[in-house]
C-alpha cells in the first residue's frame, strides 16, 4: 500500500468516527430534551438515526422532540403503546391523534388502542382511559367487554364501569354472550358488586352459566356482597351441581357467606352437613364449625 492509499483510510477511518460522535450526540441530545440542537442537526442525520432519536424521546418522555421528529421519521404506531406502558400519556394521546398526519407508517388498529389502554389500565389511570377513548378514530377499533376483562383483571372496578356504560358497548352486543358470561365471573370473583349489577342488565347475559360458574367463584372466594345477588338472581340455582357451591364455600373460610348459602336451603345440606364439617376441621375453620354445628341443631 502507498502513502496515499494509506492516508486517505486514515482520514475515512476519521470520517467515520466522527460521524458516528455527531450521531450519538444527535440521540443524546434527544434524549436529555435539547430541542435546539435536535432541529439544528436533524437534516444532517440519516433517517435510522432520526429514528433512534425519535425512540429515545418517548422513552424519556421529550414530548417537544417527539412533536418535531414525528414529522420527520417513518414511526410505527407500536410506540404509542410503549409511550402509555411508560406512563407518557401527553405523547401517547399525540401518537394515536396523529398517525395519519405525521407519517405513521402502519395504519392503527384496535390493537394499538388496547395497547395504550391496556397500560392505562395497569397504572389504574381512568383519566387516561377516558382520553384515548374519547379520540375520534378510537370508536372504530375498542371493544368494551373486552377491556373490561382487563381491567377486572387488575381490579380496577371504576375503569371497568366505565368501559361498560360505554356507548360502543351496546354496538358490540351482536357478539357471544361468553365474554359477559366469563366477564360476571370474573366480577363475582373479585367481588366487584357494582360490576355484578351492572351486568345484570346485558341483554346477552346468561347469570347461570356453566353451572353458576359466577356463584361458585363468589362461594370460593368469600365474596358476600357478589354472593347475596346473584342468589336473588331468579335464573341462579343454589344448589346446581349437588350443592357445589356450597361446598366450594368450605374453601373461602368466611362464616357469613357459608351460612348465606345455608339459609338457602340448598337441596341436599343434611346429606354434605359431615362432608363439610370434615372440610372446616382439616383447615381448623372454627368459626364454620360455629355455624354447621347451630344448623344442625336446627
Amino acid at each position: 500500500m502507498n502513502l496515499f492509499g494509506f492516508w486517505r483510510i486514515k482520514k475515512r477511518n476519521k470520517e467515520a468516527k466522527l460521524k458516528k460522535k455527531a450521531e450519538s450526540s444527535f440521540v443524546s441530545a434527544a434524549s436529555r430534551g435539547d430541542l435546539s440542537t435536535i432541529q439544528a442537526k436533524c437534516d444532517e442525520m440519516e433517517h435510522h438515526v432520526r429514528y433512534q432519536a425519535f425512540s429515545s424521546a418517548i422513552q424519556h418522555n421529550r414530548l417537544d422532540i417527539v412533536v418535531f421528529l414525528a414529522q420527520r421519521v417513518n414511526w410505527e404506531n407500536r410506540f404509542a403503546g410503549v409511550a402509555a406502558e411508560e406512563g407518557h400519556k401527553e405523547i401517547a394521546l399525540f401518537l394515536l391523534q396523529n398517525q395519519h398526519e405525521y407519517g405513521g407508517f402502519l395504519y392503527l388498529t384496535r390493537q394499538h388502542y388496547d395497547s395504550a389502554i391496556e397500560s392505562a389500565i395497569k397504572q389504574k389511570d381512568l383519566s387516561f382511559v377516558m382520553s384515548v377513548l374519547g379520540l375520534p378514530k378510537a370508536q372504530d377499533h375498542i371493544h368494551p367487554i373486552n377491556l373490561s376483562k382487563a381491567a377486572i383483571e387488575q381490579g380496577c372496578e371504576d375503569i371497568a364501569l366505565f368501559l361498560l356504560n360505554h356507548p360502543k358497548n351496546k354496538e358490540c352486543e351482536e357478539r357471544s354472550r361468553d365474554d359477559r358470561d366469563e366477564l360476571l365471573g370474573l366480577a363475582a370473583k373479585k367481588n366487584f358488586h357494582k360490576i355484578v349489577r351492572r351486568l345484570f342488565k346485558e341483554p346477552k347475559i346468561n347469570v347461570a352459566a356453566d353451572h353458576n360458574y359466577a356463584l361458585r367463584m363468589a362461594a370460593r372466594h368469600g365474596c358476600l356482597e357478589s354472593l347475596k345477588l346473584l342468589i336473588s338472581h331468579p335464573r341462579v340455582d343454589v344448589s346446581a351441581l349437588d350443592d357445589i357451591a356450597l361446598r366450594e364455600s368450605v374453601h373461602c373460610g368466611n362464616p357469613e357467606v357459608f351460612s348465606e348459602l345455608l339459609a338457602h336451603k340448598a337441596t341436599n345440606t343434611e346429606a354434605w352437613l359431615g362432608f363439610l364439617k370434615q372440610e372446616a376441621e382439616e383447615n381448623n375453620y372454627q368459626d364454620m364449625l360455629e355455624v354447621i354445628k347451630d344448623y344442625a341443631e336446627l
